[in-house]
């Protein structure tokens, strides 16, 4: 991940660029979202990080590594309306703060408690009170500016989530709705952390995607453009310039942070499951600095990259037949395309990236108990109760890539 140079003349409430303490940043994957089957994603506790916080965090300062993304877990932190307690996060901040990395913590990063219904009217006070208590819990760990990503790609957990129902709150044709919703909590969630911590400053991190027409389909070319231009939809809620009554301004929006993969390019298609990805190499393949440059033509501010990695078939070639275990942690019984693996590799802690994906060519398995009984919204899936159900996350081995 790296930090393109500062506008010239910043708009927004920074009083001087970003001082990121390094260019290039670590990451670990804090996912929480549930899947219709029912079965909570953790990765923080499939990787052992909150538990191995410490090794991770001394491993990336020995990187060079000085700057990094992790996140909260709010289903753990708050486990009955109103009432917080952050000992799930104690681990991680305390290291972080011993091993002197600046972090920038994901407050919401698909997941939430599931007494929370992200359509009803009250989803933003609840996010926002939540958001303030992660504040005052953060700034006591915190040297400096505290960094806070409030929501991880809403334009994705409103696609996910609202539209196609591929996660939490599992609806389908609702996206925008939820997309606002979503927009609304990030704004009273900024509010509120800035009433805790007046200097609190905030990154957006959004998918970054280029859309076009197929060639031999040149008649879409309309609808490819809406497509290319829907990712710019969440910033421009936050930041006023679209839907201004969901109360947002510019100085909600510090510094731009962009989620790109190698499949975030694809020809548009009237049926998403049958688009297909763009690949690197192709002439039609947009290069990376051409869409940094559009971002920041658009927004005018700092850009980070906040996500990056290659996975599947789209990582180098032989790499989809590899399982692995993260460092002497646990086992992973891992399949690859369908097939048992029978190679391993052990990955020092502080050097890879957990991501939760589907489609993804490695799929480790792990076995874990029944998901919690207690409260269920009624229009989420029934949740499987098989306590030897298989838990499976695809785990996206990335080690810093150079940017082209």
């Amino acid at each position: 991940m790296s930090v393109s140079p500062p506008p010239p003349e910043p708009q927004t409430g920074l009083s001087r660029p970003p001082a990121f303490q390094s260019p290039f940043w670590g990451g670990f994957e804090c996912s929480t979202q549930r899947r219709p089957s029912g079965r909570r994603i953790d990765v923080i506790d499939a990787t052992a990080h909150d538990r191995f916080a410490q090794q991770d965090y001394d491993r990336l300062a020995a990187s060079g590594l000085r700057t990094a993304r992790d996140g909260l877990r709010w289903h753990l932190i708050e486990r009955l309306p109103g009432e917080y307690d952050f000992a799930s996060a104690l681990n991680q901040v305390q290291a972080a703060h011993a091993a002197g990395v600046q972090v920038v913590w994901d407050l919401l990063h698909y997941g939430f408690p599931d007494f929370v219904d992200p359509f009803s009217p009250d989803f933003p006070a609840t996010f926002a009170r939540y958001a303030a208590a992660a504040a005052q819990f953060l700034r006591g760990h915190t040297d400096g500016t505290l960094w806070l990503c409030p929501v991880n790609e809403i334009s994705f957990t409103a696609w996910g989530g609202g539209d196609v129902g591929y996660l939490n709150p599992f609806a389908q044709g609702r996206g925008l709705t939820l997309k606002a919703q979503l927009v609304r909590a990030a704004i009273a969630g900024m509010d509120a952390a800035r009433e805790v911590d007046p200097g609190v400053r905030f990154l957006h991190a959004e998918p970054l995607i280029n859309v076009q027409p197929h060639p031999e389909r040149p008649d879409e070319a309309a609808e490819a453009a809406l497509g290319h231009e829907s990712q710019f939809e969440a910033l421009d809620m936050l930041l006023g310039r679209l839907r201004p009554e969901l109360g947002g301004a510019e100085r909600y929006v510090d510094v731009v942070g962009v989620n790109y993969y190698p499949y975030n390019q694809w020809w548009h298609h009237p049926e998403p499951p049958l688009r297909q990805a763009v690949p690197h190499g192709h002439a039609a393949h947009r290069p990376l600095r051409d869409l940094l440059a559009e971002v920041h033509a658009r927004y005018g501010r700092p850009l980070v990259i906040a996500e990056t990695g290659a996975e599947g078939r789209t990582a180098p070639r032989g790499s989809n037949k590899w399982c692995a275990r993260w460092g002497p942690r646990r086992p992973w019984a891992c399949r690859s395309r369908g097939s048992a693996c029978t190679r391993w590799s052990t990955i020092p802690a502080g050097t890879t990236t957990a991501t939760v994906t589907t489609g993804c060519g490695i799929t480790p398995t792990r076995w874990a108990g029944a998901p919690s009984t207690r409260r269920w919204p009624e229009h989420w899936p029934a949740p499987r109760r098989s306590s030897r159900t298989p838990e499976r996350a695809g785990l996206r081995l990335s080690l810093p890539t150079p940017l082209h």
